[in-house]
């Protein structure tokens, strides 16, 4: 079982092993996928209540996966 609160205004790092769920609980965390199990609030709200637009303007992650820009203008 996990349970943890990420508080407002704080820097929080999962830090672990390859294959021990880092990544699948930040995108479910983020709304990508759904939760294997439990639940997920924020702001006390189901996750499942918000847009993927209104989880974008309350949570901020920083991945360690290289960007591939493609085609992209510098504008862009």
């Amino acid at each position: 079982g996990l349970n943890f609160s990420l508080e407002k205004g704080s820097l929080t790092c999962i830090l672990g092993p390859n294959g021990v769920g880092k990544s699948t609980l930040i995108k479910t965390i983020m709304g990508q996928m759904p939760a294997l199990d439990g639940k997920i609030f924020l702001d006390e709200k189901p996750l499942q209540s918000y847009s993927q637009q209104d989880i974008a303007k309350k949570i901020a992650v920083v991945l360690t996966d290289k960007v591939r820009g493609g085609n992209l203008s510098v504008y862009q």
